[in-house]
């Protein structure tokens, strides 16, 4: 079959015919198959062609991503996933790989790796690389984050059942509000009683700042757990 550009990982690549099977609908014999990349390995699923043998319409489609060209590449890499999963209606894995860019980004600012996300965040408040606004919104993302990567059989997760794809939408531009602030704009002097502050400097942000609306915040209280 003629090579096509994989929704999973982005290579122009040959695709091999693992599985064949027809199908009736609406009256009419449809012919599917499943392939797998040459690149990857990960699997499509569609419509066959008949003529030239390989997919006419397939499943995934293309993923979509965002890049972040100034921000270091562990980061970018997960916040770009975490578009990437969005694109193709992943909600559960947007979220979580949101999250872990917040933890990329703690780590590549010098938290203690041995902490969980939630101490590693308190120690960049503490810190000053982060102030309090921006705390608040690698929480809102984390307890997102926290729901898609730690599944609890026990009892129904609230945020699972109701995500919906605007509130996986305000938990990227989270995301992309908290690493702007973090590798996009200057940073305050240490001391600034020894430095007069450039007008570039960003003073404390409204409270209103990219926070989602009340219908959107992810920290619901009695199941959020710290992780």
């Amino acid at each position: 079959m003629s090579a096509i550009t994989c929704p999973h990982c982005g290579a122009f690549a040959d695709f091999i015919e693992v599985a064949r099977w027809e199908a009736v609908e609406q009256g009419s014999n449809r012919h599917f198959a499943a392939w797998k990349c040459q690149a990857c390995s990960r699997p499509i699923v569609g419509f066959m062609n008949l003529v030239e043998g390989g997919p006419a319409l397939w499943w995934p489609t293309e993923a979509k991503t965002k890049v972040f060209p100034d921000i270091p590449d562990p980061v970018a890499k997960d916040a770009s996933e975490a578009y990437k999963c969005r694109s193709i209606g992943a909600l559960r894995a947007a979220v979580t790989m949101a999250r872990r860019a917040v933890q990329s980004m703690a780590l590549d600012k010098g938290a203690n790796p041995k902490k969980q996300l939630w101490e590693q965040i308190k120690e960049l408040a503490e810190n000053g690389t982060i102030q309090d606004t921006m705390r608040e919104i690698a929480d809102e993302i984390r307890f997102a984050g926290n729901a898609g990567a730690h599944p609890d059989l026990s009892q129904p997760d609230p945020l699972i059942d109701s995500l919906s794809e605007e509130k996986a939408d305000a938990a990227l531009e989270l995301m992309d509000a908290l690493l702007e602030y973090v590798y996009q704009l200057p940073a305050p002097p240490k001391d600034p009683s020894a430095a007069v502050w450039p007008v570039a400097v960003p003073q404390p942000l409204p409270r209103n700042h990219p926070s989602p609306r009340p219908d959107h915040r992810f920290v619901q209280k009695g199941w959020a757990r710290e992780a």
